[in-house]
């Protein structure tokens, strides 16, 4: 199990998809799913800052060279 830090109760719990999954489609099924009454929102990421509003956050394969970098990003953030 996992907690985060207080949020807005209301607020959206987002999975995040950096770097394509051959099976991230199938997360937009969750999206009709809610935690602690949250709705779910599954979000395609850049890289480009726009990974601060994740929640969850699934790398791909493909982005394995950019890991470091993303790593630096989120290091301090409750993701």
């Amino acid at each position: 199990y996992t907690s985060w830090p207080s949020m807005d109760k209301n607020a959206p719990m987002i999975v995040c998809i950096f770097g394509g999954l051959s099976w991230a489609e199938n997360l937009r099924a969750m999206e009709s799913r809610s935690v602690n009454l949250r709705p779910i929102v599954v979000r395609n990421i850049r890289g480009d800052g726009d990974e601060n509003s994740c929640h969850i956050l699934l790398v791909g394969e493909n982005a394995k060279g950019r890991w470091e970098e993303i790593q630096n990003t989120i290091r301090n953030k409750p993701i």
